[in-house]
């Protein structure tokens, strides 16, 4: 994985994009981050995913176009295909992810981001789908931009091409919470993936799986869901333990913790 950095600590992973200057989503890069995604696929003790960027003021400044006349003779096997299966693959792993924002996401790595189900930016950041200005567009974070802040705000992203803020992004919704920096390694307990890991591993699954559900079903396939799931968290052996320490008044030990508490690194 030339172009991007894997680790687990804690049973946190951190995939950590690294390739000079502006991380430029290149068809190296997406397989590199998909055999990153890969990995995470297939750790049955991750609790939560971190994807950031090990160069500073930047995430990701879009796609390579130096690749574009090349792609260009056959743009979906040469790009668009790979690059929707990896950002669809990032989606749907079953632990919550997290874009850790600094400096520029745009273009593909807005979309990156956007792909995620949680984003935390830098004061500094800026976020956008600028590609209007060079006549291309962002299908994919356009999809995801009308999900999310509906399609009238959508449309004024990408027919104007103008970037965000970040403070312009929380407001949107786009960005959850706004810091200084991310001085602070991920697997911090007071960073957003540290307060997750705090919580129970088997409860993070069933709210990620149900929300992946809503999103492609009607609300009251959801809803069915959601009552199915409810059976699977009543036998669960978090909720006994987690209930029986809050009526005790004890710190609770979740057994879902306790596979991974060895921790590790992987590369």
């Amino acid at each position: 994985m030339g172009s991007v950095g894997y680790e687990v600590v804690d049973a946190i992973a951190v995939v950590s994009l690294n390739r000079h200057p502006l991380n430029l989503m290149s068809r190296e890069m997406l397989k590199d981050l998909h055999d990153a995604l890969d990995a995470v696929g297939k750790n049955p003790e991750l609790c939560a995913l971190v994807i950031r960027s090990d160069i500073p003021g930047v995430f990701s400044a879009g796609s390579d176009m130096k690749e574009f006349p090349e792609v260009s003779e056959d743009p979906l096997n040469r790009k668009v295909l790979f690059e929707d299966y990896v950002l669809r693959h990032l989606e749907r792993l079953p632990i919550p992810t997290i874009a850790e924002i600094d400096g520029h996401a745009l273009g593909g790595g807005f979309e990156l981001a956007l792909a995620c189900d949680l984003r935390v930016a830098t004061s500094r950041s800026t976020l956008g789908l600028p590609e209007v200005a060079i006549g291309g567009l962002g299908t994919n974070g356009l999809v995801r931009l009308i999900s999310m802040v509906g399609k009238s705000r959508a449309l004024d992203l990408v027919y104007t091409g103008r970037t965000l803020s970040a403070t312009e992004a929380l407001d949107m919704g786009l960005v959850n919470r706004v810091v200084e920096d991310h001085a602070e390694s991920p697997h911090h307990p007071d960073s957003l993936a540290g307060q997750i890991a705090q919580q129970s591993r088997s409860s993070l699954r069933f709210a990620k799986d149900l929300a992946s559900h809503q999103v492609s079903s009607s609300l009251d396939a959801s809803l069915d869901e959601g009552i199915r799931i409810q059976r699977e968290v009543f036998s669960s052996p978090d909720l006994i333990a987690g209930s029986s320490a809050f009526l005790s008044k004890k710190k609770v030990s979740f057994p879902s913790h306790r596979s991974s508490q060895s921790g590790g690194d992987g590369q």
